[in-house]
């Protein structure tokens, strides 16, 4: 049987992991709207013409995909918390428990 600390312990892990993960999946698409501040598509620009075209077509097609995902990592952050809680909770009723006896 897993112990009260150990619980915490991963509750704990679970955290710091979803942290880590909403840092980084908040920063996904950045790099792609970045891109298009600094390197607006417009037809006086440097770079103009169907290849031009295509790029700034692919940058935003790669954008909407990328957001979607951005989103499924932050979910997937959020259910580590709450699974972290679920640890704690678990770690008190056992702990509850075992005062009892």
């Amino acid at each position: 049987m897993t112990t009260p600390e150990e619980k915490r312990r991963r509750a704990g892990l679970m955290r710091e992991v979803a942290g880590t993960i909403t840092t980084k999946g908040g920063l996904l698409d950045d790099d792609l709207d970045t891109l298009l501040q600094r390197y607006p598509e417009s037809p006086d620009g440097v770079w103009w013409g169907s290849a031009a075209t295509d790029f700034y077509d692919g940058v935003r097609d790669v954008r909407r995909e990328v957001r979607p995902l951005r989103d499924d990592v932050l979910d997937y952050a959020e259910r580590c918390r709450t699974r972290a809680r679920e640890l704690e909770d678990e770690a008190d009723a056992q702990e509850a428990a075992q005062s009892a006896d």
